[in-house]
């Protein structure tokens, strides 16, 4: 399994490897994008004692770029410093080597694995049988089960649609806000344009366009200013505060981000 070196192991990620460590006795986890994050060997020391708790399976932090570059550069140290030599020796060591012992394994393991199933198939038919008054009992147990069952597959897919919804109307606000303020921008350019003759300070504009348009797209990369996560309110519907920004906001963003017009008039 492969896992960036951004986070520790999320809980779906570890219980993908309890899953695999049940199915397959040949599993390794790698640890990538060792050269983006400073803290990958804290993960790494977090993820150790997660392997711990699963069983036996080695983990090998990588970097891509390093093993690119060291290639380009012919660079033995930075190779190592990859951490590739080492995963690539294990696939050579532990799968290329062993083939003949792993094929073994396997067929141990999916052995073991289907003689588990059987035996569970087959307890509860002689359970059936040993004790008949507790037919009526297990019928009714399984009636639940599938009730609940079909009640948590209708609460799922009611969750989906809410969610789907409160997701296409985030978006719409935000493609409409952006809209607005960029169209507030070009206004306001052709307007300082209009006053005068652009040329002394066309270099001055180009960098009161530049901060403003860069601020009408991050006013709506943080939208979450004004917005209640979706997730935590369990898919139900949200309409954030138009441009996620109030009005006290926008008058900052305008000091910071004076017309153009006023400068020229000094110049």
């Amino acid at each position: 399994m492969v896992s960036d070196a951004s986070q520790e192991f999320t809980e779906p990620e570890v219980q993908l490897l309890r899953h695999a460590m049940r199915v397959s006795p040949n599993v390794a986890t790698v640890l990538a994008k060792t050269d983006l994050y400073s803290q990958w060997q804290d993960v790494q020391d977090i993820d150790r004692r997660h392997l711990r708790e699963i069983g036996e399976v080695p983990l090998f932090a990588v970097s891509s770029n390093l093993r690119l570059r060291a290639a380009q550069e012919q660079d033995r140290e930075l190779n190592d410093e990859s951490g590739f030599p080492a995963l690539v020796a294990h696939l050579r060591r532990e799968i290329v080597g062993r083939a003949e012992l792993i094929a073994v394994r396997s067929a141990v393991h999916d052995l073991g694995f289907v003689v588990a199933q059987m035996e569970l198939a087959a307890r509860s038919e002689l359970s059936a049988l040993l004790n008949p008054e507790d037919s009526a009992r297990l019928l009714a147990e399984l009636d639940r089960a599938k009730a609940r069952s079909e009640e948590f597959k209708s609460r799922s897919s009611k969750w989906n649609v809410r969610l789907g919804d409160g997701i296409t109307d985030l978006i719409a606000d935000m493609e409409h806000d952006l809209r607005d303020r960029l169209r507030r921008v070009q206004r306001e350019a052709e307007q300082a344009i209009d006053e005068g003759d652009p040329g002394p300070i066309w270099d001055q504009i180009s960098q009161w366009l530049d901060e403003r348009i860069a601020s009408a797209v991050s006013g709506d990369v943080h939208l979450d200013r004004g917005t209640v996560p979706l997730a935590r309110r369990g898919g139900r519907r949200t309409v954030p505060r138009r441009g996620g920004r109030d009005s006290a906001d926008r008058r900052r963003e305008h000091r910071r981000c004076p017309r153009p017009g006023a400068a020229a008039s000094r110049v």
